[in-house]
């Protein structure tokens, strides 16, 4: 029962720090694996009122936590495809600047 508490307490405050989401600000989860970020994550965003109201646009689901750098770079280059980027990034600090300025002018 503890356990289920501890993840309704943190949905709840990761709903409401998504609502107070500004521009070029980030909600982060972090946490030792198995300890329920991903739960959190999606049970928060399975609001659909949450969705319509606060991300238009939709969300962008990306599990970055063990992955190769190859496999990173690929994650990267798919997201700039779905957002349309001019240019595809050949390396990850390359990637992380298209994005940076892809997330931020929109």
């Amino acid at each position: 029962k503890h356990h289920n508490f501890v993840l309704r307490t943190e949905m709840r405050y990761t709903r409401n720090a998504l609502k107070e989401l500004t521009k070029e600000r980030y909600v982060v989860l972090h946490g030792m694996p198995g300890s329920g970020k991903s739960v959190i994550a999606s049970e928060s965003l399975w609001d659909n009122q949450l969705i319509m109201e606060y991300f238009q646009d939709g969300v962008f689901w990306v599990k970055v936590g063990d992955v190769q750098p190859d496999q990173l770079l690929a994650k990267f280059r798919a997201l700039c495809i779905k957002l349309n980027a001019a240019t595809m990034p050949n390396d990850i600090e390359q990637g992380q600047e298209i994005l940076r300025k892809l997330l931020s002018s929109e």
